[in-house]
């Protein structure tokens, strides 16, 4: 049976095989009502990304410059390592259930501005888990707010029930028809991001990934990985900030950054537990191939396979203040299997500074 939902991911040309895709177009010349249908779904969707978009509240903007002024701190101090974290998800008490909704489809998909998903007390947050396609699509708007939501795993936190198994999608996605940044997670409401069948979030357009639990259950002592990254900033997405995440227990980089420039990744545990002290390795700590990007003031430890940081490929990226392969308070190792930084290609990359450099517990590979 050809859908809606089919017909929306043959309109976006995502999600279908040659196959499926020539099969709706043989049906769609065949078929005059579905064919109607389909003009009818075409319409709306250029509607909707042709429309204006009306600008973001003024209480989101707000936010946006305050999530600014918390990167420049970070910056500013890049001794200052990542603090150990405790996650209590105060709406997970069920707020609501965005679970297989959609045959083909994405749980939610958010195309205007301002919009909120999950609140901050008890009952607001959402369980959006186990649909076929991405979890929570974001594309056409600014200003949108996600937190405290479940995504991937069932209401328990522990049992995975990934987004994205028809296409290996991920469980969110910020998509490249935003007009402005989003934000995932908010300052102590964060969302639980697991057990997704691609990324964890995966960007192509700027946004504030802040303060997440990503691959790991609602505990954060074990991995429920996203089979892929955990955070990945695709072209498109340049000037993201990553603050304050753990980002533990996937199956690809912590994060990565992928032909893409001027993010800020600051202050977050990456490849452990929230406390810092138990070895939770993604396949590597960092990979990034971009340029002028700032990593300052992370724990990149306990990547028990990987390097903590790769410059696959980038200039003028600094590389400050971080602890890679110790504990977070800089005491014991917790080592990553590979180099502690390795740059592969590029020239004015920064490794350490004068205002503090970085504790890298292996070595530097240039």
């Amino acid at each position: 049976m050809i859908n809606d939902d089919t017909l929306t991911l043959y309109f976006y040309k995502d999600g279908l095989t040659d196959d499926e895709r020539k099969r709706i177009a043989s049906a769609l010349r065949s078929d005059t009502n579905l064919a109607a249908r389909y003009d009818v779904l075409c319409r709306q969707m250029t509607a909707w990304r042709n429309s204006e978009t009306p600008a973001a509240p003024s209480h989101l903007l707000e936010r946006w410059h305050d999530s600014i002024d918390r990167a420049a701190r970070m910056e500013s101090a890049p001794t200052e390592i990542a603090k150990p974290r405790t996650f209590q998800f105060p709406s997970f008490a069920w707020g609501g259930a965005l679970a297989a909704t959609l045959a083909l489809g994405v749980a939610l998909g958010v195309f205007f501005s301002g919009n909120v998903i999950g609140g901050t007390a008890a009952g607001d947050g959402n369980v959006i888990s186990a649909n076929l396609q991405t979890g929570v699509l974001i594309d056409g708007g600014a200003g949108n707010t996600l937190q405290n939501n479940i995504i991937g795993l069932a209401a328990d936190g522990i049992t995975p029930r990934g987004n994205g198994t028809f296409a290996l999608q991920p469980g969110v996605e910020i998509g490249n028809n935003n007009t402005g940044p989003n934000f995932i997670g908010t300052p102590g409401n964060g969302n639980l991001i697991s057990g997704n069948a691609g990324d964890g979030i995966l960007a192509r357009f700027a946004t504030i990934v802040e303060d997440n639990l990503i691959g790991l259950d609602s505990s954060g002592t074990a991995a429920v990985p996203n089979v892929q990254g955990g955070v990945v900033l695709d072209p498109g997405s340049d000037g993201a900030m990553v603050l304050g995440n753990v980002i533990s227990g996937n199956g690809g980089g912590g994060v990565m950054i992928v032909m893409s420039d001027n993010h800020t990744v600051s202050g977050n545990l990456i490849g452990t537990d929230p406390t810092g002290t138990m070895a939770i390795g993604n396949l590597v700590g960092i990979d990034i191939i971009g340029d002028s990007n700032t990593i300052s003031g992370n724990l990149i430890s306990g990547h028990s396979t990987g390097e903590g940081i790769v410059i696959l490929q980038g200039d003028f990226n600094d590389v400050l203040g971080n602890s890679i392969g110790t504990n977070i308070s800089g005491t014991a190792p917790l080592a990553n299997g590979g180099v502690g930084v390795s740059v592969l290609s590029g020239t004015g990359n920064t490794i350490g500074g004068s205002g503090g450099g970085d504790s890298v517990g292996s070595d530097v590979r240039d």
